[in-house]
């Protein structure tokens, strides 16, 4: 069994608070955590001629999965993967129980931040292990077929803040709607100044 829960973070990088089960409301599938490190490999060589021990580098871990995408159509409250699209570079509006997700391309090369690109703290438990990443960002991919719930597939990328940890699931509460999402059928889509239905 595997879940994964996430927390936008106020500052890059820095845990906001620890991930609990409010952070947890992601029904995801094909969940997979990759740890990255690599090492500097130093060709010089010694009396013996061997050659010296690698340095292992910077820790990364990469989180992919999918979820079907859903609506709170009757409530003020965006759907918890809203701010997976902000991990995405997506800047987010909102008026009237209506929330749209703009890419944003406002970046400050001096700070390498932007008011717009929110990074995420994010923790994958499986098997009665927990893993994190902190400062993650992210890609998305959405994948619609008539009569089928619409799919976001991510993939987020951030550094590893610890070790694994013995810990068990957490216990969640499902978003209304989220375990029957609707079906992609009779919508309507607009890409920049192109529209369709």
């Amino acid at each position: 069994l595997s879940q994964l829960a996430a927390q936008l973070e106020a500052a890059e990088g820095t845990e906001p608070d620890a991930l609990a089960a409010g952070d947890a409301k992601f029904l995801v599938r094909n969940l997979s955590f990759k740890i990255g490190m690599p090492a500097f490999k130093r060709n010089s060589r010694a009396s013996t001629f061997s050659k010296f021990v690698s340095i292992p580098g910077a820790r990364m871990g990469t989180l992919s999965f999918e979820m079907d995408l859903y609506g709170n159509i009757a409530s003020a409250t965006a759907p918890a993967w809203g701010i997976l699209m902000q991990g995405c570079g997506m800047k987010k509006t909102a008026a009237s129980n209506t929330w749209v997700y703009t890419p944003s391309s406002v970046w400050d090369p001096t700070t390498m931040n932007s008011s717009d690109h929110k990074s995420l703290n994010m923790g994958f438990y499986t098997d009665g292990r927990f893993r994190e990443i902190g400062g993650a960002r992210g890609k998305m991919t959405i994948r619609g077929k008539a009569g089928e719930p619409l799919v976001g597939v991510f993939e987020f990328v951030g550094a590893l803040t610890s070790d694994p940890v013995d810990t068990g699931l957490l216990s969640i509460t499902y978003e209304a709607n989220q375990t029957t999402p609707p079906i992609f059928v009779g919508a309507a889509l607009s890409l920049g100044t192109l529209s369709a239905s």
